[in-house]
């Protein structure tokens, strides 16, 4: 019972979490608008073409979005704060689902995030001079928070396992999870500034 309760604080708290996270977000995107609008025309029609294709999916859809916006640097980077906040989710339905082994939750270079952060993302942070040490941090924690995952599969794999450990570990997670999307958060702030600041060069 107490072990119940434990976890509905846990996921009350991180919600909120998440929600004020969400918020920041929708602000930056706000901030952005007019990147929006340069691809309101090629979006209505494309949306429209798509929508029309039978039994287009939302996967397909949102996979069709993401490469229109890919090549903007700023909103490319905010979809990555949705890249591991469905990973998690998808995680945690894996887990209660006991299809666990289906996906490498573990390999922090196999997620979607991770995928582009090391092959791509570090250079971009790096070329706009954002802080090595800020970097490292980011990734440091991204390596931890995969290092949990792999921690609760282990332990979900056996039933003797004491659930409080588990909810204690599944705790950690999700506040390494929070401290990672806020580090993101701060990588991006300076990327902003950065580029905001070279659109201003070029433009005297």
């Amino acid at each position: 019972m107490s072990s119940t309760l434990e976890q509905s604080e846990i996921t009350v708290e991180t919600t909120n979490q998440i929600i004020d996270i969400a918020t920041k977000t929708i602000e930056k995107i706000i901030d952005n608008i007019e990147n929006i609008v340069n691809y309101f025309e090629i979006l209505k029609g494309e949306i429209k073409r798509a929508i029309n294709i039978t039994h287009q999916t939302t996967t397909k859809l949102y996979n069709f979005l993401y490469e229109i916006l890919e090549d903007d640097i700023p909103l490319s980077i905010l979809l990555r704060i949705a890249d591991h906040a469905k990973y998690v989710l998808d995680f945690e339905r894996a887990i209660l689902d006991n299809n666990k082994n289906q996906i490498d939750f573990s390999n922090y270079k196999n997620c979607k995030f991770g995928k582009w952060f090391y092959s791509k993302g570090r250079k971009i942070f790096e070329e706009y001079n954002i802080d090595k040490n800020l970097i490292d941090e980011f990734d440091k924690l991204h390596k931890k928070f995969h290092n949990l995952i792999e921690e609760i599969i282990i332990l979900a794999d056996n039933e003797n396992e004491n659930l409080e450990k588990i909810s204690n570990i599944i705790r950690e997670l999700h506040e390494t999870f929070i401290s990672l999307l806020y580090k993101f958060l701060e990588i991006y702030d300076i990327l902003l500034n950065t580029l905001e600041e070279l659109k201003e060069k070029n433009q005297k």
